[in-house]
Formats: C-alpha cells, structure tokens, sequence
C-alpha cells in the first residue's frame, strides 16, 4: 500500500479539527502521516491536536509562534510531506469513508494522472458537518480539459469538486513546487 501524508493546515478550528483529523484516521489507511500545522490559533486548536498526536503516533503537530498565513502553512506541508501521496486538508473538512483509497486506486490504475479530486459535501453555515453522501464515480480527464470544465462550468453543470481535498502524488507536488 502507498504511503499517504495528509498535511491540515489550522487556524481557529477546534470546533472541527478532531472530526477532521478522525475522518483521516478512520480511512483504513496503514501507511498515513498526518501533521497538523497550527498557525498560531488564539482558540484550544493546539490542544485539541497534541490531544489526537498523544493518542495516534500518526498525527504530528507543529505549531507556530505567529501566525504566518495560510500559503506560508501550505509551502512548509509541501517541505514536511514525504512518501506517495500527499493531501492538503482544510481543518473544516472531513473525508467521506474510503475516499483515500478510491482516490490511491485511480492514481494507481493511472499512472500518468498527477492528482485525484472528489466530489464535496456543503455545510450550511453554523451546523456541524453535513451527512456523507454516496460518492459519484471517478473519471480521468486531461489537464487542459480539467482546467475548461472547472473554469468554465463550474456550478453551472453540476461539477462539484473537493478543491481543498486533493490527492496528489509527491513527485508531482514535488515536480511543481510550492503555492
């Protein structure tokens, strides 16, 4: 099995941070890092992380003095990821059960695809997280038509896509760079 790191940045997210970090680690996957990257959360977000790290040797926690922004939290989970796959996770986003599988299986059974998305889930505003739904069926689609259809008909042809949640393989992470 590839090994997958999951990178969460976090501000302010202790409301939703440990369903988040839950929802990574009920995926079944054996070989997964998670390393949650606080960016100097005012609320009980860093407790509520080295309380899941305390209980999971997969979870890690870094956590900074100030708070350096989300891109700069970004670039340093690109630095810290290594292994097969690497996932940016919002702390106010959970996985459905499975995804992180179905998404390795199409990279796996697509080697020349650089990264998988889903589909998203909407939360209404002040609710906690909404119900998972059944997942759509995966497709293959070239950059150049990737990049049509999101730009294009994004909302409008019910194209509805995880923009937070993609598994990416790290030699294409790696490949491109940073934010």
């Amino acid at each position: 099995m590839p090994s997958i790191n999951v990178v969460i940045p976090c501000y302010n997210a202790d409301r939703f941070l440990a369903q988040c970090i839950r929802s990574v680690l009920s995926q079944g996957i054996d070989d997964l890092r998670i390393v949650v990257i606080d960016n100097a959360s005012t609320d009980d977000s860093v407790e509520v992380a080295r309380r899941l790290a305390a209980q999971d040797s997969r979870v890690e926690v870094v956590c900074h003095a100030r708070n350096v922004g989300p891109i700069a939290s970004f670039n340093e989970g690109v630095e810290l990821a290594r292994g097969d796959y690497f996932i940016l996770l919002c702390a106010d986003d959970l996985l459905t059960d499975g995804s992180l599988q179905r998404a390795v299986d199409v990279l796996e059974s697509n080697p020349g695809a650089a990264f998988a998305i889903g589909s998203d889930l909407s939360m209404i505003e002040g609710k906690d997280f909404a119900e998972p739904s059944q997942p759509d069926g995966w497709r293959v689609t070239a950059g150049a038509r990737f990049i049509e259809d999101c730009c294009r008909h994004l909302g409008h042809l019910g194209v509805s896509l995880a923009l937070g949640a993609v598994l990416v393989r790290m030699t294409a992470q790696k490949a491109v760079g940073h934010y």
